[in-house]
């Protein structure tokens, strides 16, 4: 791995959030890269004194150029949720924003986009084209994907509109944001890892971090592609 490769990866590990407690949200993860540079993405940053927003991205693509999006993403959605709450607006204009860089046409992101509100324990969400559902683990122990749908954020698309979902939370309940690094990973045979295997391990509401990436890695000893996996926890 060249210097400025290196350097790049550093940088972009440096951009996630750190772990730990967010205006009433905890937040642990997984993150692997498989170049250096990764086109898997997601944060969790302060709207106002009530709101934080939380997103998982996935860019199309690997390296440099999948790497500098997701750059983009972070600053964009960081700049555009300052203060603002209207979720569907923020979409619209994180979607102009990419228009306005005139990129080709393979260039294009899956990004599910939402914000807690801890006075009214609230989760407000989108997703633009995000395949992966995020999954709801209950405090009781009921288990939940968060359905939604929408475009992803591309130049083939113009003036999109986006459902907005609302969602009550409670103490204790836990979301769980991953990309299809996890779920399309092959075995030996080519075999996926598939979305079930990570609600089992989520059920059974132990080490789920920790158990989620042995599982990971004995189930495909050559894993090749970018993951991420972000567990929110409300407080």
């Amino acid at each position: 791995m060249s210097d400025d490769i290196n350097f790049a990866k550093n940088m972009q590990i440096r951009m996630l959030p750190p772990k730990g407690m967010y205006n009433g949200v905890n937040i642990d993860y997984l993150y692997e890269s498989s170049e250096g540079l990764s086109g898997d993405f997601f944060d969790v940053f302060k709207i106002d004194d009530d709101n934080t927003g939380i997103y998982i991205c996935d860019v199309v693509g690997h390296g440099v150029s999948a790497s500098l999006l997701t750059v983009f993403v972070r600053q964009s959605l960081r700049t555009i949720a300052k203060g603002h709450t209207l979720i569907n607006s923020i979409m619209k204009e994180l979607h102009k924003t990419f228009l306005s860089l005139n990129l080709d046409y393979d260039k294009y992101f899956s990004v599910f986009f939402g914000i807690y509100n801890k006075k009214t324990c609230e989760f407000q969400y989108v997703n633009a084209g995000h395949n992966s559902e995020p999954i709801l683990l209950e405090k009781d122990g009921s288990v939940a994907k968060l359905m939604a749908k929408g475009y992803p954020i591309a130049n083939i698309f113009d003036n999109v509109q986006y459902d907005v979902n609302t969602l009550k939370l409670h103490v204790g309940d836990r979301i769980f944001f991953y990309t299809d690094g996890i779920t399309e990973a092959a075995n030996e045979e080519g075999l996926q890892y598939g979305a079930e295997r990570i609600i089992n391990i989520i059920k059974d509401d132990k080490n789920i971090l920790e158990n989620l990436k042995s599982s990971l890695d004995d189930y495909c000893k050559d894993h090749k592609d970018d993951y991420a996996l972000l567990m929110a926890e409300i407080l």
